[in-house]
């Protein structure tokens, strides 16, 4: 009896994968590590990429109102290229894996 509800939970599990309800722990992982990366990125370009934009500011408000919209425009930023990379993980993973060539070694001469 147990046998057979592990053979029906195997059934189950590889159905989940091929509908796409189940993926591999792996491919979560590269895809989180893909996004922490891209956001680190984005934060270390913040001094850079926005001083400008408030730099003189003496208004509270005024300088509140563009660092949100510089909050906003990172948070895109990242919602598109998040988007982006789990595609292309996705992608990677529904290809086919390329077949490994073998260069063939020619015998060594002996001198």
């Amino acid at each position: 009896m147990e046998k057979t509800r592990a053979q029906a939970r195997l059934v189950e599990l590889a159905v989940a994968k091929q509908t796409g309800k189940l993926v591999p722990v792996d491919m979560v992982l590269a895809l989180e590590q893909m996004r922490a990366t891209e956001l680190r990125n984005q934060i270390q370009s913040v001094p850079g990429r926005f001083a400008p934009r408030i730099v003189g500011i003496k208004q509270l408000p005024l300088a509140q109102e563009a660092l949100r919209a510089i909050v906003n425009e990172l948070l895109e930023n990242l919602g598109r290229t998040g988007a982006l990379i789990r595609d292309r993980v996705l992608q990677q993973q529904s290809a086919p894996a390329r077949p490994v060539r073998r260069r063939r070694r020619r015998p060594h001469k002996e001198t």
